[in-house]
């Protein structure tokens, strides 16, 4: 049964000539056009030539032609299938009806859409927005760009693995890794889903996508998991047993051989790793502050090791220094000081020695190198009973060694033992003290039975007792001179001011000075050297005697040697008229003059508590003076000791001299002068007595008396024995004139004002005139 349009149609195929020309169409019925004979088509279920429409269908060229419900299709009216406006739409994903087609489609811009909604992405038209809150559908909680709700605003939205993109407010899947991002940087090619990492890209035990130093592998869950060996780490990382990690080997320790160096000294840098690097490794090193130098610019650690090293070199100079080691972004500094070699106390030297009551012997404190100041070093004796030494003895900056003196007080059953210190560092030594010598030495000059004249006269050094001055031996000095070896020892026989006498501060030998020429010669002491020179004479405990020692051809030449000391025997300092103070060693012929400016006229010279000093009468130097500090061997100056005159006078005229440390304290305090002055009061030695108070010397009232009758007497030689706290003073006296006989006295300083003076010897003469005569005086000197 037609419908009610096709009956319409009918009615106007039947009333319109011109519209019925299109209604002759074949009736037979068809399906599709295959179903058509003689090139027909098929159009509404009959077959009809191309360009007509189907039977009851009218032609048309546009929808006006075809009445409501109706549209021109292919030139035919045809019924509406689709819309005729968009309100016949009712499929939310088709909301649009074309014009033109009056088919139901998606909306292209929200232009057509009603009003109150917009064109979304996906061409349906929805509710606007204008914030997230406004979005109350599910699933379609973001405002997106062009004011609809939709899925997403961004791909940070896109929570969901599988489609991790956001695009047009929609959430799809992932095309490349550069669409992954966060913790899942890895796009899988199957599932379009974003993930960790993917197993199929392990490799070497390591996954790419798995960086991190917990996890270099990842398993079938896209999960990167930890390591079980080194091996599966790369670029120099380890597996870390304990957390399954792998990590980069951290710079653990830096360190130096020493903190402390000596100039251009070296020490070694030493760079350790927490763990043994699987392959070899650089740690640089740099000096950050101060100088030096470094072998090399890095420590290399080698492969399975844990450390490594590089050499530092010190600069030249004190400095401070900072060195740096760095890797993986880890630093570590070791601080270096650069000093001065560190000096410390090395010896006290020698180990053991002995000394005579009342005599000094001499140790020697050592450094292990140059001291850079003045070094103060502590002294203490053990038994200041048995030997004393000072409290202290300074080694002066750029010098290594000091002379310690140490003086016999008494001999006791047990030695002293001297302990020096520096710088928490003690040394010792054992000095042992024997009782004091039962004798002394005396010089006598002899004319050989002629009166002393202005010639050359022998010399004899003899060995006497203290209790009566009787005769022990007697030591004849050479007469032979000769151009090598021992030769001739002389003395002028009428000159009262030559013929010094001294001990050596060891103790083991007497000294005394001379002239080298054959007795009887005229004036020795105004012969130029190189007709007569000057020579040292030594002699030990057993006689045996030593004259090679020659002072050259222009030291005291024309002038007068009087002294010569010694402090061990291997060395001499000598005095005399116009050479000033003349230092040469045993053997030699080369003297240096100590001082070329005055005094360098003078007396007699000496060693007491390490010390050299000078006897003179000349200028502003009227006693004793120091010869610079200690025992000098180059240039120095004399120095009045002070409280002694500076100005001549008829009373002074200063020959040899002895000092004493009283009261043991490592300084000279007391003073025994003999005067060539013959005093004005009766009965009287010229021996005067000085002592110390502070640093000033002052004469003592003492003034020796001798027996009633005997005339009052100068003095020449002197020399001081104490023993068991008795001082006994042994003197030569000068007498009127050289020529007249002169005497050896001795008294007691008891502490009174005139202790009486014994006559021991006077010396031989012959018709009242002297063909022998005393001089000097020291004590003997010991084995």
């Amino acid at each position: 049964m037609k419908s009610s349009v096709q009956r319409a149609l009918g009615v106007l195929c039947l009333c319109s000539a011109i519209v019925l020309s299109a209604c002759g169409g074949d009736t037979g019925g068809c399906t599709i056009d295959i179903d058509c004979s003689s090139g027909k088509v098929c159009k509404g279920g009959a077959c009809v030539a191309p360009g007509q429409c189907a039977p009851g269908v009218l032609s048309c060229s546009d929808s006006s032609q075809c009445g409501a419900q109706n549209i021109c299709s292919s030139g035919c009216c045809t019924p509406v299938s689709g819309c005729a406006t968009s309100t016949d739409c009712t499929d939310a994903s088709l909301p649009h009806c074309n014009a033109t087609s009056h088919v139901c489609e998606k909306c292209a811009s929200s232009t057509q859409c009603p009003s109150s909604k917009v064109c979304s992405s996906a061409g349906r038209c929805e509710a606007g927005c204008a914030a997230d809150t406004d979005c109350k559908v599910a699933g379609k909680t973001r405002c997106t760009t062009g004011g609809f709700c939709g899925e997403c605003k961004a791909s940070a939205d896109c929570t969901d693995a599988a489609r991790p993109i956001c695009g047009s407010g929609v959430c799809f899947g992932c095309g490349s890794n550069a669409d992954c991002g966060g913790a899942t940087p890895v796009c899988n090619p199957s599932s379009k889903a974003c993930v960790v990492c993917l197993d199929a890209q392990n490799s070497g035990g390591v996954n790419p996508a798995c960086t991190g130093p917990a996890k270099p592998l990842c398993d079938g869950n896209s999960v990167c998991i930890g390591c079980n060996t080194t091996a599966q780490c790369d670029g120099g990382r380890v597996c870390d047993a304990g957390t399954k990690t792998c990590r980069t080997p951290a710079l653990a320790s830096f360190a130096s051989s020493a903190s402390t160096l000596t100039p251009s000294a070296t020490a070694t840098l030493t760079a350790t790793l927490d763990v043994a690097t699987p392959s070899g490794v650089d740690v640089t090193v740099s000096i950050t502050s101060g100088g030096g130098s470094l072998a090399a610019p890095k420590i290399t650690i080698a492969a399975g090791a844990t450390s490594g090293t590089v050499v530092y070199t010190a600069p030249g100079a004190v400095d401070t220094v900072a060195l740096k080691a760095s890797f993986g972004g880890v630093d570590k500094t070791v601080n270096l000081v650069v000093s001065a070699a560190p000096v410390a106390l090395d010896s006290l030297t020698p180990a053991a020695a002995s000394v005579l009551v009342g005599a000094t012997t001499t140790l020697t404190a050592t450094l292990t190198a140059q001291a850079t100041t003045s070094t103060v070093i502590g002294l203490v004796s053990s038994a200041p009973g048995t030997a004393t030494v000072p409290a202290s003895v300074t080694i002066a900056a750029g010098a290594s060694t000091a002379s310690v003196t140490v003086t016999g007080v008494a001999a006791n059953a047990s030695s002293a033992t001297i302990t020096a210190s520096y710088g928490g560092v003690d040394k010792t030594a054992n000095v042992t003290v024997t009782a004091a010598a039962s004798s002394f030495m005396v010089i006598r000059v002899d004319g050989g039975g002629a009166a002393l004249a202005a010639t050359a006269a022998a010399v004899f050094v003899e060995e006497r007792k203290f209790s009566d001055g009787s005769l022990v031996r007697s030591v004849a000095m050479p007469t032979t001179v000769a151009a090598t070896g021992n030769t001739a020892l002389v003395l002028t026989g009428n000159s009262g001011t030559e013929g010094g006498l001294s001990r050596s501060a060891n103790g083991k030998y007497v000294t005394l000075g001379g002239y080298s020429m054959a007795v009887g010669t005229a004036t020795p002491n105004t012969t130029t050297g190189t007709v007569a020179t000057r020579v040292a004479g030594r002699i030990d405990a057993a006689g045996n005697i030593d004259t090679t020692t020659r002072f050259g051809t222009t030291q005291f030449s024309a002038g007068t040697i009087r002294g010569v000391t010694s402090s061990t025997g291997a060395e001499f300092w000598a005095s005399g008229s116009n050479s000033g103070v003349v230092y040469t060693t045993l053997g030699g012929t080369a003297p240096v003059a100590l001082n070329t400016a005055p005094p360098i006229n003078n007396r007699h010279i000496n060693i007491f508590g390490g010390n050299l000093y000078v006897s003179q009468a000349t200028g502003v130097f009227q006693g004793i003076s120091a010869v610079g500090t200690g025992l000098p061997t180059a240039a120095t100056t004399i120095t009045l000791l002070s409280g002694f005159p500076t100005a001549s006078a008829t009373t002074i005229s200063p020959a040899t001299f002895a000092m004493l440390d009283t009261d043991n304290n490592g300084t000279m305090d007391t003073l025994y002068l003999a005067h060539e002055a013959v005093p004005a009061v009766a009965d009287t030695l010229a021996v005067e007595k000085w002592t110390l108070s502070g640093t000033t010397w002052s004469k003592s009232a003492m003034v020796p008396k001798l027996p009633t009758g005997a005339g009052a007497s100068g003095a020449i030689g002197v020399t001081v024995l104490v023993d068991g706290g008795v001082t006994r003073v042994v003197a030569t006296s000068f007498e009127s004139a050289s020529t007249v006989p002169n005497r050896i006295v001795t008294f007691i300083d008891d502490g009174s004002a005139s202790p009486a003076a014994t006559v021991l010897i006077t010396s031989a003469s012959t018709a009242g005139s002297a063909v022998a005569a005393f001089r000097g005086l020291a004590l003997s000197p010991t084995p």
